[in-house]
């Protein structure tokens, strides 16, 4: 008998980073079973630079480009509490425009700066899908209300799309005295996606899982690097979340900021990972082929 193919749509929200979107998406291609899995892409531009277009819908035949032109610097600039933390607005917002234009039955909101980096990726994610968890994140921020990170989310559309409709993804504010905080400042509650793990775990039936990562739990590097498909990474800088499979087995790669700020600003040398070391990685130690070159800062 037949697998049922899994269509699922991998939305990225961006802001004229073009290399990095053209990385994820390669490595999302390089590591999928195409007689299993179906991938959709939406790429959310936020910004008003439509230039990338033509590129990036010419990287694969499922990709579609959206540009969200919203500004989010203007709109807060009177507001000292959302600008400290603006980009997670444009990516609630990208991220919500994504859900709204998919039409898969899964979706899988990503950074642009992570990917998958096994062949055994979406099985992974599929055999906890199988057992029952509906909200499934490779990383759990280690603040706020521990939410399931945005940076590798999957979930169904189905409820992905209810919780947009309903609510928002856009993180939320509030006042600090309830939560005996000295002068009342206006503190966060919530990040960009933080509603799904929210409202989730309000929902009858909605089980979330986290898979054992680097970022929440540094040891499982030293744990696990002895395994035979980790060897390859032992060159990449400490600073990459690694993600994990039940086998210790890496899985998932978030290389994380301190990198590579948006509008195409890279980082220096020795300056924690460096941006040109992760396109290198992916070719040289992933085997995928990137075919660009970066300019040097």
């Amino acid at each position: 008998m037949n697998e049922k193919i899994r269509h699922i749509t991998v939305i990225i929200p961006t802001s004229n980073t073009y290399d990095l979107v053209k990385t994820a998406i390669m490595a999302h291609e390089a590591y999928h079973d195409k007689n299993k899995y179906l991938l959709d892409y939406i790429v959310v531009e936020n910004s008003s630079n439509e230039c990338d277009k033509i590129k990036i819908e010419q990287l694969n035949d499922r990709v579609k480009f959206i540009l969200n032109d919203v500004n989010f610097h203007e709109q807060f600039k009177d507001q000292p509490h959302a600008m400290q933390n603006v980009g997670s607005f444009y990516n609630a917002s990208g991220c919500e425009i994504g859900i709204h234009a998919a039409k898969s039955e899964f979706v899988f909101l990503s950074h642009n700066d992570a990917l998958p980096c096994s062949h055994y990726f979406w099985d992974t994610v599929f055999e906890k899908f199988d057992e029952g968890f509906t909200l499934i994140g490779m990383i759990q921020d280690p603040g706020r209300i521990k939410a399931a990170h945005c940076s590798g989310l999957f979930t169904t559309l189905k409820f992905a799309t209810e919780v947009t409709r309903k609510y928002t993804l856009f993180p939320r504010y509030m006042h600090s005295y309830p939560m005996n905080i000295p002068n009342n400042e206006i503190v966060q509650v919530w990040d960009a996606c933080d509603a799904l793990s929210f409202h989730g775990r309000k929902t009858k039936g909605i089980k979330e899982f986290i898979f054992e990562n680097t970022q929440n739990d540094k040891s499982l590097a030293s744990i696990n690097s002895n395994h035979q498909d980790n060897i390859k990474f032992k060159s990449l800088h400490p600073h990459v979340s690694r993600c994990y499979d039940r086998t210790g087995r890496i899985i998932y790669l978030h290389c994380g900021r301190g990198t590579y700020k948006s509008r195409g600003v890279y980082a220096k040398k020795n300056k924690k990972n460096n941006i040109l070391d992760w396109f290198e990685f992916i070719e040289t130690s992933l085997g995928v082929e990137l075919k660009f070159e970066v300019e040097k800062q």
